[in-house]
Order: C-alpha cells, then sequence, then structure tokens
C-alpha cells in the first residue's frame, strides 16, 4: 500500500483517499481471528502515513468504518472499537511528534461516549497550523448517512423511501439479469431496513413517505413500524385494489 503512495504522489496528487477494506479476508488467508486482520490494518496505516508524509501529500482521508459495518457480528464490532481506543492511545504522540493533524467526520455518535471522549482528545492534541499532513479518518460514513445530512443541511421537507432498486438478490427468475430498476416484492425487506436506518439515525426527525412492495396490510403496518409517516402504494393498489386501501385503513383505526 505504501508503494502504492508513492506512485500516487510522483503525480503531485495532494489530497489521497482510502477505502480501508480486506482486513477479515486476509485473516482468514493467514487462519487469523477476525481482529488480527483489523490489528494488522492499523499497522499498514502507520506506513500510509509515513510515507504521506515523505511525499508531501496534503491530505490523506481513510475511510475505516461505514455504517454498512454495523450490521457485523457485535465480537467483530467490540473489538474494532477497543482497536480504535488502543490505536488513539499509541499513536497520538507519534502524530504530534510528526505535526500531523488528526479529524474525524462521520456519524461517531453511534460509538458512543467512551471513543467520542478519545476523539476529542486525539484532534485536540493534533491541532496544528500548518501540519505536515491532514489526517482525516471516516467513522460511521456511508450513503444512507449522507442522505440524512443533506436532507438536514438543505432543510428538505421530508424522504421518499424507497421506491427503487437495482439488486436482484433472491430473484428467481430467468430474466433477473436484465437491466433496470425493480419495484414490488423483491423491494419489500430493502425498503423495510432503509426506512428503519433513516428513522433511528435522525432521532425521527425527518418525515419519511414508505414505499416499496406493499402488497398487504401487513407490509403497511411494517413500514409504519419501522418509522415512515406517510405510504405510498403502487404495485399492489394495481393487483388487490382500493379494497387494499381500505383494509390499511381499518387496521391502522384498530391500533387507535
Amino acid at each position: 500500500m505504501a508503494t502504492h503512495i508513492k506512485n500516487i504522489a510522483q503525480n503531485h496528487l495532494g489530497n489521497v483517499a482510502i477505502i480501508m477494506d480486506g482486513n477479515g479476508r486476509w485473516a482468514k488467508k493467514n487462519a487469523l481471528k477476525i481482529s488480527k486482520g483489523h490489528e494488522k490494518g492499523v499497522s499498514v496505516v502507520k506506513e500510509i502515513v509515513e510515507e504521506s508524509i515523505n511525499q508531501k501529500v496534503k491530505s490523506l482521508t481513510l475511510y475505516a468504518f461505514s455504517t454498512e459495518n454495523w450490521g457485523r457480528p457485535t465480537q467483530e464490532i467490540n473489538a474494532i472499537k477497543n482497536l480504535i481506543v488502543n490505536a488513539i492511545n499509541d499513536q497520538v504522540p507519534e502524530l504530534v511528534e510528526q505535526n500531523v493533524q488528526l479529524k474525524f467526520f462521520g456519524n461517531v455518535e453511534l460509538f458512543g461516549k467512551k471513543i467520542i471522549n478519545k476523539i476529542e482528545y486525539a484532534e485536540s492534541s493534533t491541532k496544528s497550523k500548518n501540519p505536515s499532513l491532514k489526517l482525516n479518518i471516516a467513522l460511521g460514513y456511508g450513503g444512507q448517512q449522507d442522505i440524512i445530512s443533506i436532507v438536514k443541511d438543505t432543510g428538505l421537507d421530508g424522504i421518499i423511501a424507497t421506491n427503487t432498486t437495482i439488486s436482484r438478490n433472491n430473484l428467481k427468475s430467468i430474466n433477473k439479469q436484465e437491466p433496470g430498476g425493480l419495484s414490488g416484492k423483491p423491494l419489500t425487506s430493502r425498503s423495510t431496513e432503509v426506512i428503519k436506518f433513516i428513522s433511528k439515525n435522525s432521532n425521527k426527525t425527518i418525515p419519511i413517505i414508505g414505499v416499496g412492495g406493499i402488497n398487504s396490510v401487513a407490509d403497511a403496518l411494517e413500514k409504519f413500524e419501522a418509522g415512515a409517516d406517510l405510504i405510498q402504494i403502487y404495485t399492489g393498489f394495481i393487483y388487490e385494489g382500493p379494497n387494499l386501501i381500505r383494509s390499511i385503513n381499518k387496521a391502522l383505526l384498530d391500533r387507535v
């Protein structure tokens, strides 16, 4: 990886971004625990930082932990959290000596108070007016989280989530490889996951219109339970007609 930095720097790029991936695969390949793979990733980062300084790279951004990574096993998540704390404790003094300014970004609140405190310590300790390198670490980043941030920053009135997918997971049709978006039943579960994510990570501050694979009363109620404030129905209405709407309304009234 450090060799790649050399090649990049020779092209006079001042800003370099790296998506950190493959720690788990490296660990499995070497018959080690997944946590050992993440530890190896941290040691590689040290080499990358040193080479970035040598090559006079101005800014290095490392995408370390995406919002999708929260779906990993609890044991692995806890190991990563401990690794973050240990890495800060071990490497901040060296970063200070190297005049490297450390900055974290992303939805770091989800990592808990202990890590937030460590992040604040690391950022304040490495603050510099003229750093040799700006090192940016992305924690809790991801496309869905970016959408939430954009909605909040621009003051949009809400989100429609989500009426189309390009995923072909679990499709059995012989035509499943045809290009284009899918709606209806193939979208049901994924739509609910997105609604739940937006509702939870926005603290229910963004109005959500749930849509995607609503073919029954149960589907509609599932969207509301996930965090939708309203729902839109397309495919279900075509196949079931107005009776589906009446049934959903009755089910909602029965809950009041």
